[in-house]
């Protein structure tokens, strides 16, 4: 019997370690669970942060680079040829790169005595006064492939009907030749004849500084050391014409002239000889 008992006693006390074993158990698995859960959450939330962060960074990349490129298309679709394209002190002619060599250009010049509109450069606006506002305006200048006669064109402007019943003259009406004058020392430039208002008018020409029929050959407004003109009109001084009187019409002006002295001649039906400038709506009419 007391063996038995003995045997009875043994068996609850396993029982009872057995049980706290497997309820001790529980606890810490539950513990393990819940644990694992929150830490599972918090990492969840962490990286949908991140994922957000790094969505938001993306966005203003994507944005910021969308507004760099439509940056670069907007300086990229502005003609550095377009005198309307800005403000008209940013222009700048830019030589166009066709691979054929050119010497120089050469276009018509002009400025109105006193109230100075005028296109005083082939580099610069035809602009008025202040040099603020575009005076409407069409040129047609030339590349100076080498030696020979060449044609140049301007119309679309005429003066105010007030400047011309006041009898304002012309400050000059010329040509300019954009050439490396002291790299060619022998270059001759002369005008041939014109045609102001439907008029021609021919020119005769010499070589000879000290010859009545010598074309002086002057500095520019805009005066550097390779851009020189002849000067048709002149309020002034002298000029080819001993009329300085301003043109009375937007007709076209074609003044036509010959270049020599330089080491080769013009490229014949060059294609692009021809540099079209259009100022404003290109007339005041």
């Amino acid at each position: 019997m007391k063996i038995k008992r003995l045997l009875a006693g043994l068996l609850a006390v396993s029982a009872a370690a057995t049980m706290l074993a497997g309820c001790g158990g529980s606890d810490d698995s539950s513990s393990d669970k819940g644990g694992s859960a929150n830490s599972a959450a918090k990492s969840g939330a962490e990286t949908s942060a991140a994922e957000n962060e790094s969505s938001a960074d993306s966005a203003a990349g994507d944005a910021s680079t969308d507004e760099s490129a439509a940056d670069s298309t907007e300086e990229d679709s502005v003609d550095p040829n377009d005198p309307n394209a800005g403000d008209p002190n940013d222009y700048k002619f830019e030589e166009i790169d066709d691979g054929v060599e050119k010497y120089g250009r050469a276009g018509i010049v002009w400025m109105i005595m006193d109230q100075w509109d005028h296109r005083k450069d082939l580099d610069l606006c035809a602009t008025d006064e202040g040099e603020v506002t575009i005076v409407p305006s069409t040129n047609t200048d030339v590349y100076i492939t080498g030696n020979g006669t060449y044609t140049v064109e301007f119309s679309g402007y005429h003066a105010p009907e007030e400047w011309k019943d006041a009898g304002l003259l012309c400050g000059y009406l010329g040509v300019e030749a954009i050439l490396d004058f002291p790299s060619y020392p022998d270059i001759t430039f002369w005008i041939d004849e014109c045609v102001i208002d439907g008029v021609t008018y021919t020119f005769e020409h010499d070589t000879d500084p000290e010859s009545e029929k010598y074309q002086v050959i002057e500095d520019t407004e805009a005066y550097e050391e390779n851009k020189q003109m002849i000067k048709i009109k002149n309020g002034y001084g002298d000029g080819l014409m001993d009329d300085a009187s301003i043109w009375k019409t937007a007709d076209k002006i074609t003044v036509t002239f010959t270049i020599g002295g330089l080491p080769t001649d013009k490229i014949e039906n060059y294609e692009n000889e021809k540099i079209n400038v259009v100022y404003g709506s290109g007339s005041v009419d």
